[in-house]
C-alpha cells in the first residue's frame, strides 16, 4: 500500500510539474595563468552554439588560496551584460548533521587576501609618500615609475632595469593556458580536501527566450560570449585552475511542447495585466474612499508644515536644531567634508581594468633562491602606475652569502648619460654589471622614486674564493 501510494505521489508531481529547462552539454575548458603572479587583463572567448531556448556560461576557480579578481561579460562588442568578482574561497569543513554523522560541507573561511608575493610594497610605499611623482601624463594617462636601461657593444648583452621597463612598450594581451582536465567538472570536497583546494563563488549568466516562443535564439551561432578577468593587485595564481562551463538549454518536454507552455504563459500574464488595468479603471471612476481622502489630507498638512519648516530655518541659518552645530556654515563644512570622503574613496577604486602589461627583460638571476617578481600596474591618484618587475632576493641568501659568483671581476662601468627624469623627485641609479653563467650582462640604470628616510646602496663585486661575488644593491636606512 505504502509502495503503490510513493508511486502515485511520484506520478502526480511528474505531471503536476511545469516544464522547465535544464542546462547541460557544451563544453568545459581547464585554464591557468602563465606566470605565478598574475593581474590580467585576461580574455576569455567562448563561441556560442545559437541554441534556441538559450545558454549559459560559468567561471569559477580551484585554488589553494584565497583570490581577488574582478570579471565582466560581454557579447562580441556589446555592452557589459554581468560583472562582479571572484572573491575568497570556500572550503570544505566538516559538519555533524541532524543524525550525528559526520559530513563535508563547502563554507567560506576567514583566510584573507594576500598580495604581498606579487607587489613590490617598498615602491608603492614610495609612491604614497612622493604624493604621486612618476605617475605620468595628468589626466589619468597610465604612467610609469623610473626608466630604462642603456645599451652596450657587441660582447656583452643588454637588459632593461631592475625596476621599471624601457621606454614602456606594452607586452600585449595576457593569455591564459589551456590545460588537460580528466572527467568531471566537478570535484568531490574528498579530493579538495586531500589536495588543499578549495573553490571560488562563480559567475554565472544565462540568455535565454523572454516569454515569446517565435523570437530568435538570445545567441546567434558563432557569437562571441567574452568574459574579461583581471585584479586590481596582482594575485598568487600558482596552482589555481580556472574553469569555463559553457552549457545549452534543453527544455523538460520536445520543443514544441515547451513553445506551447512559453505561449500559455505569454497569453495568462497578458490576461493579468489586462485585469489589473480594469480594476483601477473601476477604482478611480468611483472616485477615492473615505481612508484614502483621510490620507490625502494627512499628507498635505506634512507637506504644509515642511514648508514652513524650510521657510523659517533659510531665515534663521543660526539656529541649530535646523543646521546642527555651528548652524549653517557648520552644515556646508559637512557637506564639503563628505563630498571629499565620496571623491577619495571613488578615486581609490579603478573605473575599468588595466592597460595591457609592459614587456620586461629579467636581469639574470642575483641568487639561487631569489624570485622574480614581475612589473605590475597598481592604481594610485586615479590613474594606473607600472612598478617594474625585481628580483627578490631572500635574507638567508645574503646571510649565506649564496649570490652568483664570478670567476673574474667584471669590466669598468658604462658611462651613462640619465636620460630627463619622467618627474621631479626620482633619483638615478646606475647601471652595473651582472653574470648570467657564461658571460657579464650590464644592467642598464632607471629613474626610480626613493623610498622615505633611506640611502640606496649600489651593487658592488667583492673578492673571493675562487672569483667575485655579487652583493645587490639595498635601500638602507639613512644615517643622520
Amino acid at each position: 500500500m505504502r509502495v503503490r501510494f510513493a508511486i502515485a505521489l511520484i506520478a502526480f508531481g511528474l505531471v503536476g510539474c511545469k516544464p522547465y529547462l535544464r542546462y547541460q552539454g557544451g563544453s568545459t575548458t581547464a585554464l591557468e595563468a602563465p606566470e605565478r603572479c598574475g593581474q590580467g587583463p585576461y580574455t576569455i572567448e567562448i563561441p556560442a552554439e545559437g541554441a534556441r531556448w538559450g545558454e549559459r556560461v560559468e567561471l569559477f576557480a580551484y585554488t589553494p588560496r584565497p583570490l581577488d579578481l574582478r570579471y565582466e561579460v560581454r557579447v562580441g562588442d556589446g555592452p557589459v551584460v554581468a560583472s562582479g568578482r571572484l572573491r575568497g574561497v570556500l572550503r570544505p569543513q566538516s559538519a555533524t548533521g541532524s543524525d550525528g554523522k559526520t559530513y563535508l560541507e563547502l563554507r567560506g573561511t576567514d583566510e584573507s587576501f594576500d598580495a604581498s608575493p606579487c607587489v613590490s610594497s617598498g615602491a608603492e610605499a614610495a609612491l604614497r609618500a612622493a604624493g604621486g611623482v612618476g605617475a605620468g601624463a595628468p589626466g589619468g594617462a597610465p604612467g610609469v615609475v623610473g626608466g630604462g636601461g642603456a645599451g652596450g657593444g657587441p660582447a656583452e648583452a643588454t637588459v632593461g632595469g631592475e625596476v621599471a621597463v624601457d621606454g614602456g612598450a606594452a607586452r600585449g594581451a595576457v593569455e591564459l593556458q589551456r590545460v588537460r582536465w580528466e572527467g568531471d567538472w566537478r570535484l568531490s570536497l574528498e579530493t579538495l580536501q586531500q589536495r588543499g583546494l578549495g573553490r571560488t563563488r562563480s559567475l554565472s549568466h544565462t540568455w535565454t527566450i523572454e516569454g515569446d516562443p517565435e523570437a530568435p535564439p538570445p545567441l546567434e551561432a558563432g557569437a562571441h560570449v567574452r568574459i574579461r578577468v583581471w585584479a586590481e593587485r596582482p594575485n598568487l595564481l600558482e596552482g589555481v585552475t580556472f574553469l569555463v562551463l559553457h552549457r545549452v538549454a534543453d527544455p523538460s518536454v520536445s520543443d514544441e511542447e515547451y513553445a506551447a507552455h512559453l505561449a500559455e504563459e505569454r497569453r495568462e500574464r497578458e490576461e493579468e495585466r489586462a485585469e489589473r488595468e480594469r480594476a483601477r479603471r473601476e477604482r478611480a471612476a468611483r472616485g477615492p474612499t473615505r481612508r484614502e481622502r483621510r490620507r490625502a489630507r494627512r499628507a498635505q498638512r506634512r507637506a504644509e508644515e515642511a514648508r514652513e519648516r524650510r521657510a523659517y530655518c533659510d531665515a534663521h541659518r543660526e539656529d541649530e536644531s535646523c543646521w546642527g552645530a555651528g548652524g549653517y556654515e557648520g552644515h556646508l563644512r559637512r557637506q564639503r567634508e563628505a563630498e571629499a570622503r565620496r571623491a577619495a574613496a571613488a578615486a581609490a577604486q579603478p573605473d575599468g581594468p588595466p592597460p595591457a602589461p609592459r614587456a620586461e627583460v629579467q636581469p639574470p638571476k642575483p641568487s639561487p633562491n631569489a624570485r622574480w617578481v614581475p612589473g605590475y600596474w597598481h592604481w594610485f591618484a586615479e590613474r594606473w602606475v607600472w612598478i617594474g618587475g625585481r628580483w627578490d632576493v631572500p635574507e638567508a641568501d645574503l646571510v649565506a652569502r649564496a649570490t652568483v659568483t664570478a670567476p673574474s671581476a667584471p669590466p669598468p662601468p658604462r658611462s651613462e648619460t640619465p636620460p630627463p627624469a619622467p618627474a621631479p623627485g626620482l633619483v638615478w641609479q646606475a647601471g652595473y654589471w651582472q653574470w648570467d653563467g657564461a658571460r657579464f650582462v650590464w644592467v642598464g640604470g632607471r629613474w626610480v622614486l626613493p623610498e622615505r628616510d633611506k640611502e640606496w646602496e649600489p651593487p658592488r663585486w667583492e673578492p673571493g674564493s675562487g672569483g667575485v661575488r655579487f652583493v645587490p644593491g639595498r635601500w638602507r636606512v639613512l644615517v643622520r
